[in-house]
C-alpha cells in the first residue's frame, strides 16, 4: 500500500502492517472508546436493491421524497446533486440507451455483477488513461461535484490492491465471471475498460470483498464496492461494526480497544453455528477462521425463528419467555455492544411491554424488568448509532415505551 494510504489511515489513529497469515492487518495507533466512530468512507460504487429503485436514492440511498430521470424514468433520485453526480459518473451512458443483458445462462444475481462491474469500470478505466472523469474531456468539472471526502484516487488505488483471490474461484464461477464481462463489453458505449481478464478480475474482488447495504433495522437494502472497509479482517466476535449512512459506510467499535490491537468485523451473520460459518467464509472469502468463537457452536436460530413467530402470533407472554432466551444466547455469540443485542433488547422490551398492558403481569416484577430491557436498549442502540445514524423512529418509540412503563409503575 502506498503513502497516501497510511497517512489517510494516520489521521483515523490507524495503521496497515503486513501479516502472514491474513495478509494485512488495521491496527489502532491510539485507544477508542465504545461507541466511538474508527472511520468513515464512501464507497467506490453503490446502488439500491433492485426492489428499492423506487423508493430510495439511486445515489446516495437516503429514504427521502424522490424524482424520477426527465429522460428514461428508471432512475431515482433525491436531489440535484445527487442526479449531476450520477450523470457524470455512470448514468449519462446508461440513461434511454441500455440495452437488456442476456441473464439466463449465466445464474442468478448476474444483473447485480454487470451493474457494479460496470460503474466501477466506468471509474476506473478512464482514471487510470489521465482524463481526470470518464473518457470525457467535458467532466473535468467531476471531482467538484462528488463529496470531497469520497477522493476516487485514493479509493481506486486501494480497490485494485485488493486481493482478487482469482486462482481460487472453481472454473465455474470464473465462466459465470467472463460471461458477465463479456456482456458488459459487449454493450458498452463508453470508453470503459474493455479487458476482460481485468475485469474478470474485478468480479473476483466483489465477490470476497463487497458489502450488502443495511438500513438501521440491519435489512439488506443496496451493495456496495467500499475499498477501505474491506481492509478490515474479519472476526466472529469481533470488536468493531459496520453501519451506514445512506452510502457512507461508518465502522463503530463495540468494544474498548485499547492502542495496538487489531480492528476486526465481522463479514457474515455470526450467530451461524460453526460450521455453517467456516463454509460460507471458506467458500466466499477463501479462508478459515481461528478466532475465540470457533472453539463455540450454538443453536440460535431454531430459537430465533419460535421467538419471531410467537411476535407475529401476539403471543407476548410466549414471546418474551423465549425472547430473553434469545437475548441470552445473543450475548454469548455477540460482543456487548453489537446493533443485534439492541435490536433483541428493543423487541424483547416491546413485547414485555405488552404484557403489562395486556394484564399478564399482576405483581409489578414485569413492568420493573420491561423498563430495565428499554434502557438498555436505548444505551447499546446509542452507542451503535450514535448522533451519526437516523434512527429517530425506534429512538422515540424507546422513550414512548420508556414513559408509559414509568407511568403504570407509579398508578
Amino acid at each position: 500500500m502506498s503513502r497516501s494510504l497510511d497517512e489517510f489511515l494516520s489521521k483515523h489513529g490507524l495503521k496497515i502492517t503486513p501479516n502472514p497469515i491474513s495478509h494485512r492487518t488495521i491496527t489502532t495507533t491510539r485507544s477508542f472508546r465504545a461507541g466511538t466512530t474508527i472511520i468513515k468512507s464512501y464507497p467506490l460504487a453503490a446502488f439500491p436493491l433492485p426492489i428499492y429503485e423506487k423508493e430510495l436514492c439511486n445515489q446516495c440511498l437516503k429514504n427521502t421524497k424522490l424524482q424520477a430521470c426527465s429522460a428514461c424514468k428508471k432512475a431515482f433520485y433525491c436531489s440535484s446533486i445527487c442526479q449531476k453526480q450520477a450523470w457524470f459518473t455512470q448514468h449519462k451512458f446508461t440513461c434511454k440507451k441500455r440495452l437488456p443483458l442476456k441473464y439466463e445462462n449465466i445464474v442468478e444475481g448476474a444483473e447485480l455483477d454487470e451493474e457494479m462491474l460496470r460503474r466501477v469500470a466506468l471509474l476506473i478505466s478512464p482514471h487510470r488513461s489521465g482524463n481526470n472523469g470518464l473518457g470525457d474531456s467535458k467532466l473535468n468539472g467531476l471531482y467538484d461535484i462528488l463529496p470531497k471526502e469520497m477522493n476516487i484516487s485514493l479509493l481506486i488505488e486501494v480497490f485494485e490492491a485488493l486481493q482478487s483471490h482469482k486462482e481460487s474461484h472453481p472454473p465455474y464461477a470464473l465462466f459465470r465471471y467472463e460471461s458477465i464481462a463479456s456482456l458488459v463489453v459487449e454493450n458498452s458505449n463508453s470508453k470503459a475498460s474493455k479487458d476482460i481478464d481485468k475485469l474478470v478480475s474485478y468480479l473476483c474482488i466483489f465477490g470476497c470483498n463487497n458489502f450488502t447495504i443495511h438500513d438501521e433495522q440491519m435489512f439488506g437494502i443496496g451493495e456496495g464496492t467500499y475499498p477501505i472497509g474491506s481492509l478490515f479482517n474479519h472476526s466472529c466476535h469481533p470488536n468493531a461494526v459496520v453501519m451506514y449512512d445512506g452510502v457512507v459506510q461508518i465502522v463503530k467499535c463495540i468494544e474498548d480497544i485499547d492502542a495496538g490491537d487489531e480492528i476486526t468485523i465481522a463479514y457474515l451473520d455470526v450467530v451461524h453455528p460453526r460450521r455453517k460459518r467456516r463454509e460460507i467464509l471458506r467458500e466466499k472469502y477463501f479462508f478459515n477462521c481461528h478466532c475465540r468463537k470457533c472453539g463455540d457452536d450454538d443453536k440460535i436460530i431454531v430459537v430465533a425463528s419460535l421467538f419471531y413467530e410467537l411476535e407475529k402470533k401476539q403471543e407476548w407472554n410466549e414471546a418474551a419467555k423465549v425472547g430473553k432466551i434469545v437475548l441470552a444466547i445473543y450475548l454469548i455469540a455477540y460482543p456487548r455492544f453489537h446493533p443485534m443485542i439492541g435490536w433483541q433488547l428493543f423487541r424483547l422490551g416491546q413485547c414485555m411491554s405488552q404484557c403489562v398492558k395486556d394484564d399478564v403481569d399482576r405483581g409489578g416484577k414485569t413492568r420493573e424488568e420491561t423498563l430495565i430491557i428499554l434502557k438498555h436498549a436505548k444505551r447499546v442502540l446509542a452507542i451503535t448509532f450514535g448522533t451519526e445514524i437516523e434512527n429517530r423512529e425506534v429512538e422515540n418509540e424507546i422513550h414512548l415505551l420508556i414513559l408509559q412503563m414509568t407511568k403504570l409503575q407509579f398508578q
